[in-house]
């Protein structure tokens, strides 16, 4: 039994938190995704690591555009972690789907009203763009901002399909420079 409601928020277009039967030792949802919603933009994974390749493999069957995913457990831990990433990068190999992260902070286009992060803070709408492998340091530069005004903020995580390099080229090409006076990049 799925359960969705709707969240308000400043970005156009209904918002679902979705929460569904998940079978956390299986991976995966009791009700594919297609079967609730025509076309999805883009869905938050926030679910234990082991699950993650599953439900990413089910909203690319979905034909969801892009995931960011928050959970953490990946690389970053060992072995393991490293193994899932590659689980990731195997089913999305064919896929025209785009993941943030994962053990990222999220994605944030205070231009667009856009905030698809685990952050409360909305930095104003400005023409700076910050990519940052660091969720900390993204933290960081959002919670001293004073005054300053941000374009996109990208926090990449394990960057295990996309990195900061993809998002300083995607950045470069879709924004003209009158929107955009400065980009901030930030990787270890």
């Amino acid at each position: 039994y799925a359960n969705a409601f709707a969240i308000p928020c400043d970005t156009p277009g209904l918002r679902f938190l979705c929460r569904e039967s998940f079978d956390y030792g299986r991976g995966h949802f009791d009700h594919p995704l297609a079967s609730r919603f025509e076309e999805i933009d883009l869905a938050m994974v926030a679910t234990p690591a082991a699950t993650v390749p599953d439900v990413l493999a089910q909203c690319a069957a979905a034909g969801v555009h892009g995931a960011i995913v928050v959970s953490a457990g990946f690389s970053e831990t060992g072995e393991k972690g490293a193994a899932l990433e590659t689980q990731i990068r195997d089913i999305l190999r064919d896929s025209p789907m785009r993941v943030v992260g994962p053990n990222c902070l999220g994605v944030i286009r205070p231009t667009v009203g856009l905030n698809a992060s685990f952050l409360r803070i909305n930095p104003e709408p400005g023409n700076i763009a910050l990519i940052s492998q660091s969720g900390n340091v993204a933290v960081n530069a959002l919670g001293s901002h004073r005054g300053i005004g941000f374009h996109t903020v990208v926090s990449t995580g394990n960057g295990t399909v996309c990195d900061a390099c993809d998002w300083l080229l995607a950045i470069s090409s879709i924004v003209v420079d009158e929107e955009r006076h400065a980009m901030d990049v930030v990787v270890e």
